[in-house]
C-alpha cells in the first residue's frame, strides 16, 4: 500500500461504516434488507425500508470522540476506536463483516489482484503448462 492509497482505501472504509444503519436494533445495509424481502414479507420489507432511510445512526458514528473526522475518534493511547455504550452489542455483530466489506472493496478499487484471483491466475497457469507439456513431463521425470 503507498501513501495514496491512504485517501482512496480511507474513503471506502468510511463509505462502508456510512453504509450500515441502524434498523430494529442492529445494523444493516440496504442490500441486507432487500435480500430479506422474500422471506418476511412485503409489509415487513416497507417497514424496514422506511425505517432505514429514517435513520439518523449509522456505523460511522456510533465512536467516541469530539470530531466527526477520524482523528478525533481515535484513541491515542492505543489507536483504538471505542465504541458507544448503546452500540455495543449491534457493533459487535457486524464488526467483522463491516470490515471484510470495506478489505474487499479496497482489494478491488486499486486494480491490484486479489488473494483469490492470484491463486486463480496461478492454478489457470500451472495446470494449462501441464497440459501443454504433459507428454514431455514423464520424459522428463525418467
Amino acid at each position: 500500500m503507498s501513501a495514496a492509497d491512504i485517501y482512496s482505501k480511507a474513503t471506502i472504509a468510511v463509505a462502508t461504516l456510512l453504509s450500515y444503519r441502524l434498523v430494529d436494533g442492529q445494523f444493516m445495509t440496504k442490500h441486507m434488507i432487500e435480500e430479506k424481502r422474500l422471506t418476511v414479507g412485503e409489509e415487513e420489507y416497507k417497514r424496514l425500508m422506511k425505517e432505514f432511510k429514517n435513520s439518523k445512526v449509522n456505523a460511522y458514528n456510533i465512536f467516541e470522540g469530539d470530531s466527526k473526522a477520524w482523528k478525533g475518534k481515535i484513541n491515542s493511547n492505543d489507536t483504538s476506536l471505542k465504541v458507544k455504550d448503546e452500540y455495543k452489542v449491534a457493533w459487535e455483530k457486524i464488526k467483522n463483516t463491516a470490515a471484510n466489506k470495506a478489505i474487499k472493496n479496497a482489494e478491488q478499487a486499486d486494480g491490484m489482484a486479489t488473494r483469490l484471483q492470484k491463486a486463480m491466475m496461478t492454478r489457470n497457469f500451472l495446470g494449462a503448462f501441464i497440459l501443454v507439456h504433459r507428454q514431455y513431463i514423464p520424459l522428463m521425470l525418467q
